[in-house]
C-alpha cells in the first residue's frame, strides 16, 4: 500500500467527487475481480499475462522469504533442513480467488497446512508460532529485523518457487471501459511505481 497512498492522495485533489473503493486482497483476487467487470484496475502477477484481455504494466517486484518464528522446531533447528523436513511442518498459505471466481489455497510446500484469507492474517499466524510460510520481504523486514520472526535457511531446489522476485503488474480489462478518472490513475500508477 505505501507506494500507492501518493497516488491515492493525488487522485482525491483531481477528482473529489469520485468515490474510491480499495480492496487488498491475495495476489491473484484482482485478476478474477478485473476480469468479472467488478474492479476497474487491479494490481496481480504474472498469472495476467495469460489473458489476452487484459491490458498489463508492470510496477513493481516482490522479494518472498520464508521465515517462522524463533519458537518454531523448523527456525531452531541446527540441522540443515530437508524437504522432508518442512513438509512434516505446518505451513500458513494464503487462500485466494483463481481467475474464474473459484477458491484455493496456493500450492503448499508442505503436506500440512493451514489457510488465511489475508497477509496480515498470514503474518499473525507466523508471529503466533502456528507454522511457517512464505511472506513478502517488505512486510516482515521488522519482525525479521527485531527477531519476531527467523528467515528459513532452505536449499535452492526447495525454495525455487518462491526466491525468485515475483514481477507485480497494474491490470485493467479491454471489456470494461473507463471513464477519465479510471484512465488517469491507470496512468498516475504506471508513471509513479513503473520507475521501480
Amino acid at each position: 500500500m505505501a507506494p500507492l497512498l501518493p497516488v491515492i492522495g493525488s487522485f482525491a485533489e483531481t477528482y473529489p467527487a469520485v468515490d474510491l473503493r480499495v480492496i487488498v486482497d491475495a495476489v491473484t483476487s484482482p485478476l478474477a475481480s478485473v476480469l468479472e467487470g467488478t474492479s476497474m484496475l487491479g494490481i496481480t502477477g504474472p498469472l495476467a499475462l495469460q489473458h489476452q484481455e487484459i491490458v498489463t504494466a508492470p510496477i513493481l517486484t516482490v522479494q518472498r522469504v520464508a521465515v517462522a518464528a524463533p519458537s518454531h522446531p523448523l527456525a531452531r533447528s541446527n540441522q540443515p533442513l530437508t524437504r522432508r523436513a518442512i513438509t512434516e511442518h505446518r505451513q500458513i498459505v494464503t487462500w485466494t480467488r483463481d481467475q474464474t471466481g473459484g477458491s484455493h489455497p496456493f500450492r503448499p510446500t508442505s503436506t500440512r497446512a493451514w489457510q488465511a484469507s489475508d497477509i496480515g492474517a498470514k503474518r499473525e499466524m507466523l508471529l503466533a508460532g502456528l507454522g511457517w510460510g512464505t511472506m513478502p520481504l517488505h512486510i516482515v523486514e521488522d519482525d525479521l529485523a527485531s527477531g519476531r520472526l527467523v528467515q528459513l535457511r532452505l536449499p535452492p531446489q526447495i525454495a525455487a518457487p518462491w526466491s525468485t522476485p515475483l514481477p507485480l503488474y497494474l491490470i485493467r480489462s479491454v471489456h470494461h471501459p473507463q471513464g477519465p478518472a479510471g484512465r488517469w490513475l491507470f496512468e498516475r500508477i504506471v508513471s509513479i511505481l513503473g520507475q521501480h
